[in-house]
């Protein structure tokens, strides 16, 4: 793969905690206030990823529950932000 052809992403790995299986999340850039995501909600890469395209608003409200809640997060909340309000 050329460099041409990667994808601008940013990963973000929740850890699973008490019964919460962990998540791999796969942020694309923001376009017009929604995010489109690819999500593997077991961390199972070679499962089909479930897709979405929630508000950058829903992604950062979830990533401070997760946060709230205890779980490690891969990713700074100000790196989080600034990817998801497009500033990255």
């Amino acid at each position: 793969m050329r460099p041409s052809e990667w994808r601008d992403t940013l990963v973000v790995q929740i850890a699973g905690k008490e019964g919460k299986p962990p998540s791999i999340i796969e942020l694309e850039r923001p376009q017009g206030g929604r995010v489109r995501a690819r999500e593997w909600p077991d961390g199972e890469w070679t499962l089909p990823a479930r897709e979405s395209e929630p508000s950058y608003q829903d992604w950062l409200a979830r990533f401070e529950r997760v946060r709230k809640d205890g779980r490690q997060v891969s990713e700074g909340n100000l790196r989080i932000r600034a990817w998801l309000e497009g500033r990255a």
